[in-house]
C-alpha cells in the first residue's frame, strides 16, 4: 500500500484513475482487457524510432512464449538516453501502432504517458495491481541486461515478474559470459521458454530468434 502511495504521488494520478486510464489505453490500441489467467508480454523501450526488429521480437515472443497478447509500451522517458531528445510518447505510440499487423495480438499502448511513470518497476507494479489475475512476462533484449543492474529496484522487479531475454548478439555472449544479472539471477534460468510465464519469479529464459542488426541508434544517424 505504501509503494502504491509513493508511485501515485510521483505520477500525480489518483489510484481510482489507474484502472480507467488502462482501459482508455487498451481501447485506443484496439485491445480487449485481458481476463484472469491470460498471459501478456510487456515490451517497453524508447521505440525511437520503431523498426522491424521491434515487431519481430514482439511476434516471436507472442508465439514462442505462448502468450495471448503482447503490449508494446513506449517509455514516458528514458534516463539512460538523456542525450536524446525523445519525441512525445503519444507520437511514438502512433508510429509503433502504424507498424503492427492489423489482425494480430500485438498492441501499442500509451500507458506510461497516461500515468506519468517511466521506471519499469513502477509501470509493472501498477499493471499488476490493476490486473491481478493476469500473468505478465517482461521482455528485454540481451543488450539491456548489461545495464539492468542500474535500473530502479531491479532486483525487486525481477522478483515480481518473469523475464524473457531475447537473443541479440554480440550482447548475448557478453552478458552470458559474466554480468551482474548472471551472477545474481543465472540460477533462475529455465530452458523451456514456453513455461516461463507460468513460473513464479524470479525466473527468466533466453529466447533464441532470427537476428536483426536494426537498432534505433543506427536509424537515428
Amino acid at each position: 500500500m505504501f509503494l502504491w502511495y509513493i508511485i501515485l504521488m510521483e505520477s500525480g494520478v489518483e489510484r481510482r484513475d489507474i484502472r480507467r486510464l488502462l482501459g482508455v489505453s487498451l481501447g485506443e490500441a484496439g485491445a480487449a482487457e485481458p481476463v484472469a489467467g491470460s498471459a501478456v508480454g510487456l515490451f517497453g523501450g524508447s521505440f525511437y524510432p520503431p523498426h522491424g526488429g521491434h515487431i519481430m521480437v514482439a511476434g516471436e515472443g507472442l508465439a514462442r512464449l505462448g502468450l495471448d497478447a503482447v503490449w508494446l509500451i513506449p517509455a514516458f522517458a528514458n534516463p539512460f538516453k538523456g542525450d536524446i531528445d525523445l519525441p512525445p510518447v503519444a507520437d511514438r505510440v502512433r508510429e509503433v501502432r502504424a507498424m503492427l499487423p492489423a489482425d494480430g495480438n500485438l498492441f501499442a499502448l500509451d500507458w506510461e504517458g497516461r500515468v506519468g511513470v517511466s521506471r519499469t518497476y513502477e509501470s509493472v507494479s501498477l499493471l499488476k495491481d490493476a490486473l491481478p489475475g493476469v500473468k505478465f512476462v517482461l521482455f528485454a533484449g540481451a543488450d539491456i541486461l548489461g545495464e539492468i543492474h542500474l535500473w530502479y529496484r531491479w532486483r525487486d522487479l525481477l522478483g515480481m515478474v518473469p523475464l524473457a531475454v531475447f537473443d541479440r548478439e554480440p550482447y548475448t555472449g557478453r552478458v552470458m559470459g559474466g554480468s551482474d544479472f548472471i551472477r545474481e539471477f543465472g540460477e533462475f534460468r529455465t530452458e523451456d521458454s514456453g513455461e516461463v510465464v507460468d513460473l513464479d519469479p524470479p525466473v527468466w529464459t533466453l529466447v533464441r530468434q532470427p537476428l536483426s542488426d536494426l537498432s534505433g541508434s543506427k536509424l537515428r544517424r
